[in-house]
């Protein structure tokens, strides 16, 4: 693209480049990353809250597209709207954001005074504050690192002093506040222990981590197999872990989530590279994938003894192999979020769903969906493998 074109027309081109138009398309021409750019676009558009905290998340973690987020962030930090005034918790979250982002902000000299007073602000529902509003966390906290952080101690101490138990996704988004404070680039070792920690626990809660919490949890991963730290073994095996059984597709979190915020679309953004991350840690490890015996990997594995030419039940046995206490209704649920697989056309009923979840549901089909689960079950019990379901 012409770097001469003014911001306003370069922008509208990336728009037009970036963003999906027209009809939904169909499942095999479906692009989600599309839709995620649109999401962010959008926002930029708006120059609001959510608008900077998008752009901080991509470019924080170099998502692979320099132009586009030059764009971004040249339409962003051309607001003439911006009087420095800090009366509202967003607008000190929104000058912090700007200033991690290197752009020119109105009213430096009162940053400071602004951030103590949302540091000392407690939960006033329906007011906001960094304690219930990731924005404002995020916002704040990288406006600490860049200009005051003498105050990234008292943030800290604000984080680790909240109510327990917090949700996955709070405790990804205060680990990244508490780094972003500290005015680090990536995880330092400690953190990112204190992230390889959070992926365990994800893993072990299994069926109880919403897809909100997931965004997160991916992008966290994303972020430690990108980073520079030394990863111990257990280190490495404990992501590889998560990799292979929680995180989910990014197309199958999208139609988890419903309504995808600009917020979720830059985590997810940041997270497309997940698997090929994955890939490369894999191979690096001492038994990883390019150094394994092969005679030795299909030794009790469920997958050298149960070879289904059906999709449907290949894609049954993944999720068992993931959980082996999950009901049949989480497994539909999951077939839905991986997308892997269509719903066959003899499962469905005439209210036209798709998803797995919506024929385990109605009655007319559900016989079907228990039948196949129920045989796959089965044929794990005669091959001597362990099922608590």
């Amino acid at each position: 693209m012409d770097r001469g074109l003014d911001t306003d027309e370069a922008f509208t081109q990336a728009m037009v480049c970036l963003s999906a138009t027209g009809p939904v398309p169909s499942k095999e021409t479906f692009d989600p990353f599309a839709g995620l750019w649109s999401a962010v676009i959008q926002a930029i558009e708006e120059k609001d809250l959510d608008a900077h905290i998008a752009l901080l998340i991509l470019k924080s973690s170099r998502v692979n597209a320099d132009l586009t987020l030059e764009l971004l962030s040249r339409k962003l930090a051309d607001d003439s709207s911006l009087d420095g005034s800090l009366f509202r918790s967003k607008d000190v979250a929104i000058m912090g954001a700007r200033l991690a982002l290197n752009m020119q902000v109105p009213g430096l000299d009162r940053f400071e005074v602004a951030v103590r007073r949302e540091l000392a602000r407690k939960p006033l529902p329906p007011l906001a504050c960094i304690q219930n509003d990731e924005r404002l966390l995020i916002g704040i906290a990288a406006g600490i690192g860049k200009r005051c952080p003498i105050l990234s101690a008292d943030l800290v101490q604000e984080l680790r002093s909240r109510p327990c138990p917090n949700s996955m996704r709070q405790q990804c988004v205060d680990l990244w506040a508490e780094s972003l404070s500290c005015g680090e680039d990536g995880f330092s070792t400690k953190l990112a222990d204190l992230g390889v920690a959070l992926l365990r626990a994800s893993i072990t809660q299994g069926a109880s981590i919403t897809p909100e919490d997931c965004v997160l949890l991916c992008w966290l991963a994303n972020r430690l197999l990108a980073s520079e730290w030394s990863l111990h073994l257990d280190e490495s095996e404990a992501l590889l872990e998560f990799v292979h059984s929680q995180a989910h597709p990014i197309g199958g979190l999208i139609v988890l989530l419903g309504t995808v915020t600009p917020i979720d679309a830059a985590f997810l953004l940041c997270s497309q590279d997940l698997s090929s991350q994955r890939t490369a840690k894999n191979r690096m490890l001492p038994g990883g994938e390019s150094g394994r015996n092969e005679s030795t990997r299909s030794v009790g594995s469920p997958h050298s003894r149960l070879n289904y030419r059906s999709s449907i039940k290949r894609a049954i046995l993944a999720q068992l192999i993931r959980d082996p206490d999950a009901t049949d209704a989480q497994i539909c649920r999951a077939l839905d979020a991986d997308g892997a697989v269509d719903l066959p056309k003899n499962w469905q009923s005439n209210t036209g769903t798709r998803l797995f979840f919506g024929a385990y549901s109605d009655s007319r089909t559900r016989h079907k969906v228990e039948i196949t689960i129920s045989k796959v079950r089965q044929d794990w019990r005669k091959q001597g493998l362990r099922l608590h379901h």
